[in-house]
């Protein structure tokens, strides 16, 4: 993906925060991607603290609503339900990591991934409008990937390159091949 922004950060805040600040400030042309190796205060959905053990992923990924396809990805709900963007976003995380380390995720509504009942990622989907007033999504992803960090709920690792795990996760999303 040629045309992508990417920022990569030694230490922020909060990926997702950045995202926020950064996509309301400026005019959203192409996709832009924020990474760190460590978030002093990143956060998960209803803002729950997010646990960042160096070494895993933390990363927003930033695009023009209108740039993402989601209805071509046919996501089956036990519920039935029309999935969110979130579930979307977990499930192609879900296509990635099998893809790439042939391990299988389950889907905990309404965000969350599991390896063998244990949390290992967390997505999250903001929806903003950039300064001209399109209409930007904010997807955050917290993956697990060098060690589970200690919280009161069971967590684990799956070992995998976080960079090949965003950039293969960003190509499907995207419809791109690799």
């Amino acid at each position: 993906m040629n045309n992508l922004i990417w920022h990569d950060f030694t230490q922020i805040p909060s990926t997702h925060t950045h995202a926020i600040d950064l996509v309301t400030s400026t005019i959203i042309s192409k996709p832009v991607l924020i990474t760190a190796d460590m978030q002093t205060a990143g956060y998960g959905t209803n803002n729950r603290t997010w646990e960042s053990a160096l070494g895993n992923l933390f990363a927003t990924f930033c695009i023009l609503e209108k740039m993402c396809n989601f209805e071509k990805f046919h996501v089956k709900l036990k519920n039935h339900e029309q999935p969110t963007q979130a579930i979307i976003c977990a499930n192609i995380l879900q296509k990635t990591i099998l893809t790439l380390t042939g391990k299988t995720l389950e889907l905990k509504e309404p965000n969350d991934l599991l390896y063998k009942g244990k949390k290992c990622s967390g997505v999250m989907v903001s929806k903003i409008q950039d300064s001209s007033k399109q209409p930007v999504l904010c997807i955050s992803i917290g993956f697990n990937c060098a060690r589970g960090p200690k919280t009161s709920q069971p967590t684990t690792y799956i070992k995998c390159n976080k960079h090949e795990l965003i950039f293969s996760w960003i190509y499907l999303l995207c419809g791109q091949e690799e």
